[in-house]
């Protein structure tokens, strides 16, 4: 998938809380919800970029979207995104994905070190 567009049209759930709806949502919240997804392209696509230029990508899903976006957050030139916009930030960076459980999904990720210590230095030893 090349365009946020393609990702929102693909994954007929995605949302800005995730991967599925709060299950107060009708189904009109959720159309709502979706285009505002498309009104954040450029912070999503910036986002992007990040995430091709500082995390390597690995064949095998092995990380939860919700722990990646928290990490991700932390580190410079980054800022708040909502957890759709991650998402969808992750599937077009190209990493491979997996929809986990409830709002999550896993990503293929690798040499998550680097990231893990400037997050904070006292995670570094952090068994993943």
């Amino acid at each position: 998938m090349n365009t946020l567009d393609e990702v929102i049209t693909s994954i007929p759930t995605l949302n800005s809380w995730g991967f599925t709806k709060p299950s107060w949502w009708n189904q009109a919240d959720l159309a709502e919800d979706r285009t505002a997804l498309l009104g954040h392209e450029d912070r999503i696509m910036l986002t992007v970029t990040w995430l091709q230029d500082n995390l390597p990508r690995s064949s095998t899903p092995n990380r939860t979207s919700r722990w990646l976006r928290s990490l991700v957050e932390g580190q410079e030139g980054t800022y708040f995104l909502t957890h759709g916009e991650f998402i969808a930030a992750g599937i077009l960076a190209g990493y491979v994905w997996e929809h986990s459980k409830g709002f999550n999904v896993r990503f293929g990720v690798e040499g998550l070190d680097r990231l893990i210590a400037s997050n904070n230095p006292t995670r570094s030893g952090m068994i993943l």
